[in-house]
Order: C-alpha cells, then sequence, then structure tokens
C-alpha cells in the first residue's frame, strides 16, 4: 500500500483546492488501487482559507448577507467552531467573483468584511478570529473596514468621506475613537503570507494594483493616496505602519488591521500546516502532491507549494507539484524541496479552453505524476 497525502492549493478561476484534490485522489486511484490517498484542503490565506480552516478544526460553515466591493448585498459564508469564528476576505470581497470588465477599484471598497466582522462579534463574543486575507478585489487601504466598524474619516469640510479609492483621496483626519468596542475582547489572527508593505514599487498599489484594474498611469498617484492615509493612521495609533511587512496585503487590508486591538500575524500556509498537524501526519506517507494555478517567483513568497516543500524537505518525503503552468526561472523551487513539477498544459491552449477542460487536464498531469513515482520505486533512488 502507497499512501500519498494531496495538498494542494485552488486553481484560480478554474477550481477550488478539495476540488483539485479530489481530482488527483480519483485519477490515482484509477491507476493503482493500491494507492490510499489522503486530500486536505489548502490555501495560504487567500481563496479556499476558509474551506481548509473548517477542515482543520471541525467548523460549522454559516451564511450571511453582507456586501460585496460595490456595497450590494451578497450571501458571503463564515465558519464557527465553539467560541472561534473563521473568516476570508475573499468571501465578501474576492476578485474572483468580480468579472474582469467589471472590476473598479475607484469604487471597490472593503466595506463588506467590517459588517461582517461586526455581525460576528455581536452575534458570538468570539475569543478568536482566524482571518485570511488575500485574493481581494479592493485597493482602499482597508478603509471601507474600519469606516463600518466605527472609524470616521473625514474630508477636509469635516465631512465623512466615500469609499474606495475615491475616497482614500480624500481621507485629511482619522478618528478611531468611536471603533466597535467588543474588538478588545477577541483576539484576532490574521492569517496572510504577503509581506509586501503598504507603499512604494513592493507595496500594494504596484504590485497588486494592475491586476484589480487600476491602470498603469494612476499608480504613483493612488500610491501617494496609500501613503498619506498611512501617515494619518499612524499618526492616530502613536507608531509608524509604513515599514510594517504584511501591509500591503489584501489592497492595505493588511494596514487597517494593524490598529485593532488584539491582533497577531501569522503564515496563513504554517498555520493551516500546524492545525491540520501535517508535519506529524507525514512520516506516514510516501509520497506528498501539492498543486498551484502558477508557479512562479511569487511562489517563492510564501505560496502554498514551496511552504509544503519546505516541510517535506525537512521530514525526507519526495514532492510533486501539478501546476498550470510554470514560469522558466523554477531553480528555486526545486532548491526549495520539490522534486517534480507536472504542467497540465501539454498542447496549445486557450485560457479559456484550460478552464473550461480543467479536471480532465489535472487529471492526466496525476497520471504523469503516478508514473515518476513508479520509476522511483523501480530504480530505488528514493
Amino acid at each position: 500500500m502507497t499512501k500519498v497525502m494531496v495538498l494542494s492549493d485552488s486553481f484560480k478561476s478554474s477550481a477550488s483546492s478539495l476540488e483539485v484534490g479530489n481530482w488527483i485522489k480519483s485519477s490515482l486511484n484509477e491507476m493503482d488501487e493500491a494507492f490510499s490517498v489522503d486530500v486536505y484542503p489548502f490555501a495560504d490565506g487567500g481563496e479556499g482559507t476558509l474551506e481548509a480552516l473548517l477542515s482543520a478544526i471541525s467548523g460549522e460553515e454559516k451564511k450571511i448577507v453582507v456586501k460585496d466591493i460595490f456595497l450590494n448585498d451578497k450571501i458571503a459564508k463564515y465558519g464557527v467552531s465553539n467560541e472561534t469564528i473563521l473568516i476570508e476576505s475573499a468571501e465578501v470581497i474576492g476578485i474572483e467573483s468580480i468579472k474582469k470588465e467589471a472590476l473598479n477599484p475607484f469604487e471597490a471598497s472593503s466595506y463588506g468584511l467590517g459588517v461582517l466582522f461586526k455581525e460576528v462579534l455581536h452575534t458570538y463574543h468570539p475569543k478568536t478570529i482566524y482571518f485570511g486575507i488575500g485574493g481581494t478585489a479592493t485597493n482602499d487601504g482597508g478603509l471601507g473596514f474600519l469606516q463600518a466598524l466605527g472609524g470616521r474619516f473625514l474630508d477636509k469640510k469635516n465631512q465623512e468621506v466615500s469609499v474606495g479609492i475615491k475616497g482614500l483621496k480624500k481621507v485629511s483626519t482619522i478618528d478611531l475613537s468611536g471603533l466597535e468596542p467588543l474588538l478588545k475582547e477577541t483576539k484576532i489572527v490574521v492569517l496572510s503570507d504577503v509581506e509586501n508593505t503598504i507603499c512604494g514599487e513592493k507595496g500594494a498599489t504596484y504590485v497588486f494594483g494592475p491586476q484589480k484594474g487600476l491602470p498603469k498611469e494612476s499608480l504613483l498617484e493612488v500610491d501617494q493616496y496609500m501613503l498619506k492615509f498611512c501617515q494619518l493612521l499612524s499618526q492616530e495609533v502613536g507608531r509608524e505602519l509604513a515599514t510594517i511587512p504584511g501591509t500591503g496585503a489584501a489592497g492595505g487590508l493588511g494596514l487597517a488591521l494593524q490598529v485593532l486591538p488584539n491582533i497577531s500575524f501569522q503564515s496563513g500556509i504554517e498555520t493551516i500546516l500546524q492545525l491540520n498537524k501535517i508535519e506529524e501526519k507525514l512520516s506516514t506517507y510516501d509520497l506528498v502532491i501539492t498543486g498551484e494555478g502558477r508557479i512562479d517567483n511569487q511562489s517563492q513568497l510564501g505560496k502554498v507549494p514551496i511552504g509544503i516543500a519546505r516541510l517535506t524537505k525537512k521530514v525526507g518525503i519526495p514532492l510533486m507539484a501539478i501546476v498550470g503552468s510554470q514560469s522558466y526561472e523554477q531553480e528555486n523551487s526545486y532548491q526549495q524541496g520539490i522534486d517534480l513539477i507536472v504542467d497540465i498544459i501539454h498542447e496549445p491552449l486557450s485560457l479559456k479552453e484550460a478552464i473550461e477542460d480543467v479536471e480532465s487536464l489535472v487529471k492526466k498531469a496525476t497520471k504523469t505524476v503516478y508514473h515518476a513515482y513508479k520509476m522511483i520505486e523501480k530504480y530505488q533512488v528514493r
């Protein structure tokens, strides 16, 4: 019996972590009934984090009506486990739920997340909130989030500013004295593997803004709005926030979270690995399979395959990755501990075709992984 652990990230716009994992399992079982496969939903704080957390700590999924990025009603999911609440930012303001042509960061707001936070605080009075941030369609520095939680943001005429970048531009005065008092009674554990600071060429706007619809010619201007906002928040809380790693996560939501009481930032990958007790379980497996929509230079900065690779390398278990695509520069991925990277694309396909056929493509790539592992067994080079 060959035991296999599957820990894949989601494939953006294509499939969830659990879907990818189950396709891999199905393909392996079809190839060889002697393969025993366990699938663990996985994420790094972005899309799929709620699903991974629910699996790790046996939580119950709940639904609630909140506001989307344009302040329209939408149904979002969150999790409850005893006195712990599980929230994923992408459930409320995720970029995957917005058509590319509809993206508008000047109007997009994180307000709905604040609404969700306020609701769970009053309903459950939780001791802990696990909060996965990432995969958002906003670039408002967390302005909307703090507005919903009671923060006041005024323009030069002492009028409340609007939402999104349009509101961010006009913030002149900040008053956080009215923030939701129940925040002081709850520990918030922020899960993110983004280490970008709030401003500059490696900040939220320059790195992530373009994928959210920000035109290149607006990056400098919007980055200046973000800098001013950061300076005002820093003055309000009495400490410098601009240089703190992670403040650039989720369109600057990482910055806003810095002003809350009882806040801590943890690696999303490492936390979910720990909650699932993966390191303890690894020694009972013969092979680990991971995956991601694309593995590239960004994957070295806390993405799922590399996070898992560091652990399997430590334990001495072979790791193979199934990916939608990969960049040419992959030497570092192998140095980190990935033993084989298998693309699901092997012939010319449009992105639309690849997304529509992703299940079949993942299953075919799994067969390549299977044969590679059997070759290792055959020649006893493991």
